[in-house]
């Protein structure tokens, strides 16, 4: 995702899926969570003294009017990487006017999902790239 909507100038990139990705780390959930901390501090340094550090890694941040069409798929239990990810990275498409398609499984997990919602998942996927390829 950050390659495509942060680096891609020459717009190669036709087509974004995030399944479950995180999208936007200056979201409070991450930024109060304890593991996030731990986890940024190994990877950033402080970020108390370098919040651009974490914008810069944010793929939800860096949303313009030429970024690619995105698919998106999130469980609503997921422990790892709450709704809000989605709903951050659905927000800022939607501004930019970008199209988009959404999917949350309620009762999915981190990508852990039953048969019948990973054929979902699935044929909406191969339909999305279908379409753009």
């Amino acid at each position: 995702m950050l390659y495509s909507y942060k680096y891609d100038n020459s717009n190669n990139v036709r087509a974004v899926c995030s399944i479950v990705g995180p999208t936007d780390f200056t979201d409070p959930y991450y930024t109060s969570h304890p593991y996030y901390n731990l986890a940024a501090l190994y990877l950033l340094g402080n970020i108390t003294n370098q919040p651009e550090a974490v914008t810069a890694v944010s793929p939800a941040q860096h949303i313009t009017a030429q970024s690619p069409a995105t698919i998106l798929f999130y469980g609503g239990q997921d422990p790892l990487v709450p709704v809000s990810q989605a709903n951050r990275l659905k927000a800022a498409l939607d501004q930019s006017g970008i199209y988009n398609e959404y999917y949350l499984y309620e009762d999915g997990g981190h990508g852990n999902w039953n048969p019948q919602v990973m054929a979902d998942f699935q044929a909406k996927l191969i339909n999305f790239f279908r379409q753009r390829f």
